[in-house]
């Protein structure tokens, strides 16, 4: 998650249009909620830079 938001922050400056955005996540727990805490994270990071 680190990687993505450190490449993807200095696009936002940029007028810069996503089309579409895939989100590939793995994890060594099988929980539901280790997805949903990744998914979390990314929209807490995007909604910090709206």
């Amino acid at each position: 998650m680190k990687v993505l938001i450190d490449r993807l922050n200095p696009m936002f400056s940029k007028d810069y249009k996503f089309r579409d955005v895939y989100f590939l996540a793995t994890a060594a727990e099988d929980e539901e909620r280790v997805y949903e805490k990744a998914m979390s994270g990314l929209n807490g990071w995007i909604d910090c830079k709206r």
